[in-house]
Formats: C-alpha cells, sequence, structure tokens
C-alpha cells in the first residue's frame, strides 16, 4: 500500500510540474485500490506509520 501512495503523490507533482495544473482545473485520478478511494471521505485509519506521517 505505501508504494501506491507514494506513486500517487510523485504522479500529482509531476502533473503540476508538467502540465502547469493550476487551482481551478480539474484532475481525475483512477485508483485500484478501493481503501484509498474511500480513506478521505470515509475518515478510515490506516495502520502504516509511513503512511500516516
Amino acid at each position: 500500500m505505501q508504494s501506491k501512495y507514494v506513486a500517487l503523490h510523485i504522479g500529482l507533482f509531476w502533473g503540476i510540474g508538467v502540465f502547469r495544473i493550476k487551482n481551478e482545473d480539474i484532475v481525475k485520478i483512477k485508483l485500484d485500490e478501493k481503501t484509498m478511494f474511500n480513506q478521505p471521505s470515509l475518515d478510515l485509519k490506516i495502520k502504516d506509520e509511513f503512511i500516516e506521517n
């Protein structure tokens, strides 16, 4: 799971730099883990020190 969170952040920051994503732009992200999709909206806690920090 850690590698998927790292890849998500790398992809987002790469996209900001390459495509010049600004505040009003819309970005679509495809996730293959249901946990990653539900975590922000349902306030799910993942017991992983790397992800929490």
